[in-house]
């Protein structure tokens, strides 16, 4: 896994644009996103936002604890991780929604639940981005190299 820098956390600006496709799909009772558009928004959970939650676990979090030993920084980082862990529940069940609808499995009445917990997860993704956001980049600012030495041990393991 590549070392974050501050510019890793532009993969925030990347989930927000997906979360705006998303917003887009969960328009689909309306008639506003097509098959390809919702398939491409499953297919980016599963290559970009998946991956992220998991490097945040296995080498950011542990990195930042071992920088900082501040209880509120390792509280904090829990709460993304138990969050991490809510949000996965909440969005595997609507992407494998997302994909039947894309093959044209689901229609009617399931459609108008799946778009509310779709429009559910959108909100929750973009709190926790923010937060995330909040606590992040200023430990960037003030680590930065200090972050890559950190980082870096874990390449070794």
């Amino acid at each position: 896994m590549e070392a974050p820098s501050k510019p890793r956390y532009e993969i925030h600006d990347q989930i927000s644009e997906w979360l705006a496709q998303m917003r887009k799909a969960a328009a689909f009772l309306y008639g506003e996103a097509t098959s390809a558009e919702i398939a491409a928004l499953a297919n980016f959970y599963q290559r970009e936002v998946r991956p992220h939650f998991a490097y945040e676990e296995q080498r950011l979090f542990p990195a930042l604890r071992r920088l900082d030993p501040a209880p509120e920084l390792h509280q904090a980082l829990a709460e993304f991780e138990r969050e991490h862990v809510v949000l996965i529940e909440k969005l595997d069940p609507l992407i494998e929604d997302l994909r039947a609808i894309a093959k044209g499995l689901l229609s009617g009445p399931q459609l108008v639940d799946i778009s509310r917990r779709a429009r559910l997860v959108i909100d929750l993704l973009l709190l926790h981005a923010a937060q995330e956001d909040d606590v992040m980049l200023p430990l960037f600012e003030r680590y930065g190299t200090d972050m890559q030495r950190e980082l870096a041990k874990g390449d070794a393991i």
